[in-house]
């Protein structure tokens, strides 16, 4: 390979990181682990694993690609508040290092619970499963869902809906009650310092930990947390398939939907599409029905949001319906 073709090669950007981690000694890759979160450093891993046909010119074209990102303008800041951090635990010790960072530090950068992250389900589960209900569902409502998922699984179904409810009335948790949290699990001998997920929100939070389990699981909740409020329970399951999320079907099962549906909620359906979703959807029917909702949209000219809502929900109500059947299979299903 040439020199002008190794500086035109385009590597990854996790092969780039891979051959970054493998050219730097062991202290300096222990130390760029610990600013990785847990998902970056599954990435890492695999990446590393992947790179036993690295030659010279690849690892030449990852320095240079490394190189122009720097020069670029490289992002000083980020994760500035977390390197400080660990700098002073490591000088001053952890109950001094807070104090400072809570002198010093903005609210809204004031971390907490990332090493909640690196715990598992059951390790996660044995930390909260003697604290009370509305702790639990601040601490799950500020974990990655994937984890949270799991961790529902755990506790009986009358605390699953407990925890469930009182995530989907949380709303702006304050700095303080975070810190009280953190105190609290602190003295169990964890010690979580910063955020995995953002602000809580409600039952989107819920819906998200819903779709971590499986169609059995969720549909059993559900059911359950009806009995406890039916427009609650409506929201949830509204946000946990959307008619946007239907944009991830494949062109076989998307073809099968939009056959099922009835014709006359296509048109305002289609109007409150994204354009790239509406010229997808049009695309995957005939010629015939393609132009018959063209001629519709153009007649009904301004359509009202809540006609909208209405044929767009019932289109995933179709969706539903035909994986239930067996006929397609929805994103994330299990």
């Amino acid at each position: 390979m040439t020199m002008d073709s190794a500086s035109a090669m385009e590597v990854s950007g996790p092969s780039v990181a891979a051959i970054l981690f493998l050219l730097v000694d062991d202290t300096q890759a222990a130390q760029l682990v610990t600013q990785l979160a847990p998902t970056q450093v599954g990435t890492l891993a695999e990446a590393v694993y992947a790179l036993s046909d690295a030659d010279d010119q690849m690892i030449a074209a990852s320095l240079r690609q490394f190189a122009r990102r720097i020069a670029a303008g490289p992002a000083l800041a980020d994760g500035a508040g977390a390197r400080l951090r660990q700098a002073l635990d490591q000088t001053i010790g952890p109950v001094m290092a807070r104090t400072m960072m809570d002198r010093v530090a903005p609210n809204d950068s004031k971390p907490m619970f990332e090493r909640l992250g690196w715990l598992d389900a059951p390790a996660l589960h044995s930390l909260l499963v003697d604290e009370h209900p509305q702790l639990i569902a601040v601490v799950l409502g500020h974990v990655q869902p994937a984890i949270a998922a799991q961790v529902i699984r755990l506790f009986d179904t009358a605390m699953q809906e407990n925890i469930l409810l009182r995530i989907a009335a949380l709303r702006d948790v304050t700095p303080d009650i975070l810190r009280d949290a953190e105190a609290i699990l602190l003295a169990k001998g964890t010690t979580p310092a910063a955020p995995v997920t953002g602000a809580t929100r409600g039952t989107a939070d819920v819906a998200a930990i819903l779709n971590g389990l499986s169609r059995a699981e969720n549909g059993k909740l559900l059911k359950n947390l009806a009995r406890h409020d039916k427009i609650l329970a409506r929201h949830i399951e509204d946000q946990m398939l959307t008619f946007d999320d239907l944009a991830r079907l494949d062109d076989r099962a998307l073809s099968a939907l939009l056959q099922a549906v009835p014709s006359d909620a296509l048109a305002p359906a289609l109007s409150g599409a994204t354009p790239a979703f509406r010229k997808r959807l049009l695309a995957s029917m005939s010629a015939r029905a393609a132009q018959s909702v063209e001629d519709d949209l153009r007649d009904a000219g301004q359509i009202a949001s809540d006609a909208i809502q209405a044929a767009q929900r019932q289109i995933v109500a179709t969706a539903r319906r035909l994986e239930d059947e067996g006929q397609i299979q929805l994103s994330g299903s299990k």
